[in-house]
């Protein structure tokens, strides 16, 4: 049995989202450009799609939708060029407290092992979902996102767990324990990471690494092979 399958069958989700929220604060976010995190108006905002329908950018499994605010009071309403898509599953997002996502913010049921709803979004994005699933669960799921994305448009961004080979932080190598202990598996190293993402079959290149700190996780740029 999965780790997701325990906690669904234990109703434990809701302790999981609470956890998720209190992890993002006092931490560094990947959209805090002025502390020199990811340069969102340069990468994504720079030569986006304009146009009402324009989707700008979609978290997939995003829980109870946590990263929007932060987002947003980084990079103004205002400022975003189209769409800001929230998916997990239906009784995830059913379980969503009115007001605590923002209202420019869509909810939209999806399971990210099937075929991606949203085509052709500036940025998919996804925060914490890889690391939990093996290689090849990870490479379905990122089958589905390559198939959404459009050519020398389309982002993926992944904000997750970096192994470096040497010099690890104290955070890092905590959470390479955790997943050992709890889940028999481990962290990914960049060496990990680039062949998992850049394996033929999917379609995908690595085209940045932004490292934060030795402390805090890294956030992978990925685009179309």
């Amino acid at each position: 049995m999965s780790f997701f399958e325990m906690m669904k069958r234990d109703d434990k989700f809701k302790g999981l989202e609470g956890l998720m929220k209190v992890w993002l604060n006092g931490r560094p976010h990947w959209s805090d450009e002025a502390g020199g995190f990811y340069p969102v108006r340069e990468r994504l905002i720079k030569g986006a799609d304009k146009s009402s329908d324009a989707a700008f950018l979609v978290d997939i499994g995003g829980g109870h939708g946590q990263d929007f605010p932060r987002l947003l009071a980084n990079v103004p309403q205002k400022e975003i060029p189209g769409r800001l898509v929230l998916q997990d599953q239906p009784h995830v997002i059913d379980e969503i407290v009115e007001g605590s996502v923002p209202a420019s913010v869509e909810k939209m049921s999806y399971d990210f092992f099937t075929s991606q709803p949203v085509q052709g979004a500036r940025a998919y994005f996804m925060h914490n979902i890889l690391h939990n699933h093996t290689d090849e669960k990870c490479k379905l799921i990122l089958k589905q996102v390559a198939g959404a994305m459009k050519k020398g448009y389309s982002r993926l961004l992944l904000w997750d767990t970096l192994m470096p080979d040497k010099g690890a932080g104290t955070n890092v190598c905590a959470l390479d324990w955790e997943m050992l202990t709890f889940y028999t598996t481990s962290e990914r190293t960049e060496t990990e990471w680039r062949q998992l993402l850049e394996d033929p079959a999917i379609g995908l290149k690595v085209t940045d690494i932004v490292h934060y700190s030795r402390y805090d996780q890294d956030l992978i740029e990925v685009e179309l092979a």
